[in-house]
C-alpha cells in the first residue's frame, strides 16, 4: 500500500515512528581541506544515538561547526545559532563574537547589538561598552534617556549618519 503524502512528509522531516528514519545527512562531494563544502544533518546517529554534528565549510544542523555555521548550537567564522560563537560575526539568541555580535544577548570585541549588549561599541536595552547606547548603559561614554555624554552623542550621531548614507547608497 503506498504511503500517504502526510506519511512521506513525516519521514522526510525525521519524525519518529515505526518506519521513520532516525535523521538525515548530506555531505557534498566537493571537499575543502578534507571537510565537505556543504554538510547538512538532522536527527540522531543510528549507531551512537547521539545528535549529529554538521562539520564543513558550510555546516547546517542542530550542532554545527564550519566557516559558515547554522544551527541550534554553532561555532564558525560566521555563525547563526540559538546559542553560538563566531570568530567574526554572529547572529543568535545568545552570541559570543570576535567582531560583531547580534542577538538577544550579544558579547563581542568591537560591536554588539542586542537586548543585552557588551562590546567596545554596545547598543541595547542594557549596553555596556566604551561607547554604550541604551535604556540603561554603563561605560566611559554613555547615551541614555537620562545621560547624554557629549562624546557618546557625537559618536552615535556620526554612526547614524554613516549608516544612513550606506543604506541610501544601496537604493541609489
Amino acid at each position: 500500500m503506498p504511503e500517504s503524502s502526510d506519511e512521506e512528509l513525516q519521514r522526510a522531516l525525521g519524525k519518529r515512528g515505526p518506519a521513520a528514519p532516525s535523521g538525515y545527512e548530506y555531505r557534498s562531494q566537493l571537499q575543502v581541506l578534507n571537510y565537505p563544502f556543504l554538510h547538512v544533518v538532522s536527527g540522531r546517529d543510528p549507531q551512537t544515538g547521539r545528535r549529529r554534528t554538521a562539520k564543513g565549510v558550510i555546516a547546517i544542523g542542530p550542532k554545527a561547526v564550519g566557516i559558515v555555521a547554522i544551527g541550534q548550537f554553532a561555532f564558525g567564522v560566521i555563525t547563526a545559532a540559538q546559542v553560538g560563537a563566531a570568530l567574526w560575526t554572529g547572529l543568535g539568541q545568545v552570541m559570543l563574537a570576535g567582531y560583531l555580535g547580534l542577538g538577544q544577548g550579544a558579547v563581542a570585541s568591537t560591536w554588539a547589538l542586542g537586548q543585552f549588549a557588551f562590546a567596545r561599541v554596545a547598543i541595547g536595552q542594557l549596553a555596556i561598552g566604551k561607547y554604550a547606547l541604551g535604556q540603561i548603559a554603563f561605560g566611559p561614554h554613555v547615551y541614555t534617556p537620562a545621560v547624554k555624554d557629549p562624546a557618546a552623542v557625537q559618536y552615535f550621531h556620526q554612526l547614524a549618519q554613516a549608516v544612513k548614507e550606506f543604506l541610501s547608497g544601496l537604493w541609489a
